[in-house]
């Protein structure tokens, strides 16, 4: 499977690091039915429309590893989802991880957001940002970033919308990543924000 390769070491969240083609192999492993469910951390998440289809991440890792990828990284292992949509050539990818560091302050969205954008930075060449903008994920409220440009693999325009929370309950550190093409930003925005609002977190 190829994606947008974007490493992102901020809090321990890291965005999986595949190939910078976003068009999955022809042998893809996918999940049938309209929702999903992750025990650890608790959470349901449904698909936005019929266009898009979950992922098998166990199947996932297994080609992962029998290709030499190392699937103990905390990227493999904070990846909950990840949805593909074929007639759009765009993927949506969930991470999620317990934050178990002492702090002196409890982590907002607004922090989190901020370091993800710094991250994504650093993936292109010349990054157009947007706003952040607070967005409504399940019953809390969480930070939406956007981010588009060439990337410095590959020298393809691409688009990165982020959504951040955090629940305070149990410290989980939500992370929700649409990658597509700049020119699909808009449709594809408003169907991150639907699988935002209905997902159970």
């Amino acid at each position: 499977m190829r994606t947008l390769a974007i490493a992102l070491l901020f809090l321990g969240c890291c965005a999986l690091p595949l190939s910078a083609d976003d068009e999955p192999q022809d042998d893809t492993p996918y999940l049938e039915g309209d929702k999903q469910v992750c025990k650890q951390p608790p959470m349901l998440l449904k698909r936005p429309s019929d266009s898009w289809q979950f992922v098998d991440l166990e199947k996932m890792k297994k080609k992962a590893a029998a290709a030499g990828q190392d699937v103990s990284t905390p990227a493999w292992q904070q990846l909950k989802f990840r949805l593909y949509s074929g007639s759009q050539r765009a993927n949506i990818f969930v991470y999620a991880r317990i934050d178990d560091e002492e702090r002196d302050e409890p982590l907002t969205p607004e922090f989190l957001a901020e370091g993800k954008l710094a991250s994504l930075k650093g993936a292109f060449k010349e990054p157009k940002l947007s706003k952040p903008k607070k967005v409504r994920v399940g019953r809390t409220v969480g930070v939406m970033v956007q981010i588009e440009g060439k990337l410095l693999r590959g020298d393809k325009d691409h688009a990165v919308i982020a959504a951040t929370a955090f629940r305070s309950q149990d410290k989980c550190i939500l992370e929700v990543q649409l990658e597509c093409k700049p020119d699909q930003v808009k449709k594809l925005g408003k169907e991150l924000k639907t699988l935002l609002k209905k997902l159970k977190f």
